[in-house]
């Protein structure tokens, strides 16, 4: 039995660009057969300023955690999985990276990883198992991370309101044997569902979710809205 993951998804609660509740998103995608979810909500320095300075690090944590907590609630009454993830954005550079593997408790025990580098970020990431991809690698400002520092590649973003460039996004996965991903880059109602991973069976965790993007036991969903 296969199931249907969104790699990509934001919720109104954090991202700034977002447009729909955590709860609607989770329940509009149950509408159209997903299985799982992983929740990628902006995560930088311009988020994390705009708190109460007075808040400690594992405060400001939590706070950012609410989208996620938002969608697990929705997912868990409806029987859906929901994953932890991020979309990262380091100081220095306008790219943004998704970051799958996440846990609560070592999100609340790692300051401002926004402030690293690419390089320093997927030291830590292999460190702690997770998944470090560069999402839509060819959009306008956009650079290509150095793929020794990357695990996989965002080559399908769904996202029509940007000049994804998806074909050179799937090239340059291939050209340097990056794990490809895709993802609706879901911020707005008409986002929902446009494209997914597919997992046979269906993701349980993220752990699970890693395994086996690393074993490759996963195929690219075509556009399905």
């Amino acid at each position: 039995m296969f199931g249907l993951t969104e790699m990509h998804f934001h919720t109104s609660e954090i991202s700034v660009c977002g447009r729909v509740p955590a709860a609607e998103g989770v329940r509009a995608y149950k509408e159209k057969g997903y299985d799982a979810l992983v929740v990628t909500d902006h995560f930088h320095s311009d988020y994390f300023d705009s708190l109460p300075e007075e808040l400690s690090w594992a405060e400001k944590a939590d706070r950012w955690l609410e989208g996620y907590r938002a969608a697990r609630r929705a997912g868990e009454a409806l029987g859906m999985t929901v994953l932890l993830g991020m979309e990262i954005r380091f100081n220095h550079s306008p790219n943004d990276y998704l970051v799958y593997g996440w846990t609560e408790e070592l999100l609340r025990e790692t300051e401002a990883p926004y402030q690293w580098d690419e390089e320093a970020f997927h030291r830590f990431s292999q460190d702690n198992g997770m998944f470090f991809a560069q999402a839509h690698p060819y959009r306008w400002r956009v650079t290509r991370c150095p793929p020794a520092y990357l695990d996989g590649v965002e080559v399908y973003n769904g996202n029509a309101r940007h000049e994804n460039q998806n074909e050179k996004a799937a090239a340059y996965a291939a050209e340097h044997g990056l794990i490809p991903l895709c993802g609706s880059d879901y911020h707005q109602p008409e986002d929902v569902a446009d494209t997914g991973l597919i997992f046979d069976p269906p993701v349980t965790d993220s752990a699970d979710l890693i395994r086996r993007l690393w074993e490759g036991q996963f195929q690219l969903s075509p556009a399905i809205g």
